[in-house]
């Protein structure tokens, strides 16, 4: 598990589902939350995943509409560069497992190498320590589609998979959605059953709406952007308890 520790309050951001590549991404956008990024010192990012577009001949997105993979692998490297010490790691996802599956080759594993940010397989959990509150986010690119209702099913069933996380990240809906809930769990130091406040967050995507296949399809337009996290914490007297807010950034 990857651990960070900071003696101040953090934002993460999900830079999932950036499709770069596709002829709708909106780079534009995608760069200015870049640079927001790296200006702000007390902001980091993990993405979950579809940062490439990754069309090839045997895709559903057509490779006529997209460049291919190495010049968005380039692409996208070079637009990392300023924030790549700042990547707290990023997930496996379908649009970039297709390279895989079609010859074998870990299009994760080359973009992690060629951008130097942290790969951290499939699904992951990072912990992020600020002051002496620790929060464990879990992260995973998402599954299944639908209605509004489902897609935030879907997103809170991942979590049965990594109970007693905080923070659960992830996208593939291509919808900004937040929904908390209550786990209980067994403290086995304590003997007792304990409480958590779970905090389930689906990230936006970067894709213009006209021309797009979400247009095609007939699909509504959703907002642009990321989803981003900030964890602090309140000083009660001697104590420091968690605090966590949510929002987006587009």
């Amino acid at each position: 598990m990857q651990t960070y520790q900071f003696s101040h309050p953090v934002d993460i951001v999900n830079l999932g589902d950036i499709h770069r590549g596709n002829n709708n991404c909106d780079t534009n956008l995608l760069r200015k939350n870049i640079q927001q990024i790296a200006d702000n010192p007390n902001m980091y990012w993990i993405s979950t995943g579809d940062m490439l577009e990754t069309a090839i001949k045997s895709s559903k997105s057509s490779c006529y509409e997209a460049s291919t993979p190495e010049e968005e692998l380039d692409a996208l490297s070079l637009e990392l560069e300023p924030i790549r010490l700042k990547c707290l790691g990023f997930t496996a996802s379908n649009h970039q497992n297709r390279i895989k599956k079609e010859v074998g080759l870990s299009l994760d594993k080359i973009l992690a190498d060629r951008a130097q940010i942290p790969y951290l397989g499939i699904a992951a959990t990072i912990k992020v320590t600020c002051g002496r509150c620790s929060y464990f986010i879990a992260m995973h690119h998402g599954v299944g589609g639908g209605t509004a209702g489902n897609k935030v099913n879907r997103a809170v069933g991942l979590a049965q998979n990594w109970l007693g996380a905080d923070i659960y990240f992830t996208g593939h809906t291509h919808s900004f959605a937040h929904v908390t809930d209550i786990q209980t769990i067994i403290d086995r130091k304590r003997d007792k059953m304990t409480e958590i406040v779970t905090h389930h967050i689906t990230t936006g995507h970067y894709l213009q709406y006209k021309g797009s296949y979400a247009e095609d399809l007939g699909l509504k337009a959703k907002p642009r952007g990321s989803a981003v996290v900030s964890l602090g914490f309140n000083e009660v007297g001697k104590q420091e308890l968690k605090r966590v807010g949510v929002g987006f950034i587009g």
